[in-house]
């Protein structure tokens, strides 16, 4: 159950739900979701006829390589598109510098939070589209021959963006992957922004700008819930953010809110094992709390240390064993293909999984940007691999322990078959069959294992196909 069909693009819908309520006409399309090619987003393109396209880099789940992006872009300067190109999203700024350097096609970057800046942006191109906008925060661009920054732009308080029009895309069109959701219909929510660690080198959601780890007030949470409520009749809420804000004080105000507002709804979220404890989850329990994302990635403390995940196995060990007595099921993430991996390293990941308790198990290759030269005698680094298994973007570190990159994806394979075909995973989740939905989503859950495992291409086509 690693992989994640069609991922909500709660950045690009808040970034047009902002300027959309600044009194600009926006159209949002999701080729991810449309499965359509190139030039049929240049025929969309010409037939809508923007002022100014935005194109996401990157989202926060990071499903489409960056350079796919960068690949549209120059399809769409190509063809003589007569349009302001804008790009955004958590990229690190001295790629966007190189890549204006050389042949970009890019006009602006916004670099930070999207929507204060992006709203700026199209006021200033609205009245003189060849002005120069020095003056607004969080843009990079081009001015003749000398690239301009103007700095990354952070919006402090991010209570006042506001909630995503999903109307804008259709959020009932979006399927997810079974262990993510206990309902139908759940409904996303970005309720952090950064992260509290943010020095992975994997990652490029951290704080690689300099973006701070910030949290939507309690409040707003709750208004948001309810929202969600009323006008999408959600059932169930998906917490987004790189890490749910566990502070205890924090959760008892979010728990005062839940109470004043009625609110009695089942959610999941992404946390750090090193950012938990059983006072912090018991109240998280309670407010409704079943699932939490852990990012583990390994169980050998020299490849964590290798990858600067700052976690310890005690702590793996503790958060597992302290959401198991509080009844919270455990998703774990973990990576493949680290700086100095074995084998054996993914396969002990695995049985500490079944053996712990962990309920649901993530398997991704981790994909790396060209510059990593302090891999030179780690492995080699792929010429390309297959983006369509929707791990990471970038190319593939093969550790010196594997033959190639087909002997990595042979031992992820074999992993996700130890992980999901153990008895002890087996029974737990027939053990938990209560109702027909829950029978529905664990043939959901199988057909995506099978999926994972070669075995059911044209199944897994029809479950990920839109509604």
């Amino acid at each position: 159950m690693g992989v994640n069909p069609r991922p909500f693009p709660c950045l690009t819908v808040s970034t047009a739900t902002y300027i959309r309520n600044g009194g600009v006409d926006v159209r949002v399309l999701d080729a991810f979701l449309e499965n359509i090619s190139f030039e049929a987003i240049v025929s969309e393109v010409k037939d809508y006829g923007p002022d100014v396209i935005a194109v996401p880099l990157s989202e926060v789940n990071r499903c489409v390589p960056v350079m796919t992006a960068l690949s549209l872009i120059q399809r769409l300067k190509k063809s003589r598109v007569n349009s302001t190109i804008v790009s955004f999203g958590r990229q690190d700024t001295e790629f966007i510098r190189r890549h204006l350097r050389g042949d970009g096609c890019i006009d602006y970057h916004i670099a930070g939070d999207p929507e204060e800046t992006m709203l700026d942006l199209m006021r200033t191109l609205a009245k003189n589209r060849q002005a120069d906008p020095a003056g607004i925060g969080g843009l990079l661009y081009k001015n003749k021959e000398e690239v301009v920054f103007t700095g990354v732009r952070i919006t402090d308080n991010i209570d006042r963006i506001g909630f995503p029009d999903w109307s804008l895309i259709g959020l009932s069109r979006y399927s997810i992957v079974p262990h993510r959701y206990k309902n139908t219909g759940p409904y996303p929510i970005f309720e952090t922004r950064g992260c509290l660690w943010g020095k992975c080198i994997f990652c490029q959601d951290g704080n690689s700008n300099g973006e701070p780890f910030r949290t939507k007030s309690p409040g707003k949470i709750a208004e948001e819930i309810v929202y969600a409520r009323e006008r999408y009749a959600c059932k169930e809420i998906q917490f987004l953010g790189q890490q749910f804000n566990t502070d205890k004080d924090w959760l008892l105000l979010l728990e005062s809110e839940f109470k004043k507002n009625k609110i009695n709804t089942r959610w999941s979220c992404l946390s750090r094992v090193d950012k938990v404890n059983p006072e912090s989850l018991s109240v998280m329990k309670r407010l409704g709390c079943w699932n939490i994302l852990f990012g583990i990635e390994s169980t050998n403390e020299s490849l964590l240390k290798s990858v600067n995940k700052g976690i310890t196995g005690q702590q793996i060990r503790d958060a597992v064993f302290w959401c198991r007595n509080e009844g919270i099921e455990v998703t774990g993430s973990f990576m493949m293909g680290l700086p100095g991996e074995k084998p054996k390293d993914v396969y002990n990941s695995v049985s500490f999984a079944c053996h712990a308790g962990i309920d649901y198990v993530q398997l991704f290759i981790a994909k790396w940007p060209n510059e990593r030269s302090e891999f030179k005698n780690e492995g080699y680094l792929t010429e390309s691999c297959d983006f369509s298994q929707y791990d990471f973007g970038g190319r593939v570190l093969v550790p010196l322990a594997y033959n190639d990159f087909r002997h990595l994806k042979r031992i992820q394979r074999s992993a996700y078959q130890r992980f999901y075909f153990h008895p002890r995973t087996i029974l737990k989740h027939l053990g938990r069959i209560r109702s027909v939905n829950d029978f529905k989503r664990l043939c959901s859950g199988a057909r995506v294992v099978l999926c994972l495992l070669g075995i059911k291409k044209a199944v897994c086509h029809r479950l990920y196909s839109p509604a």
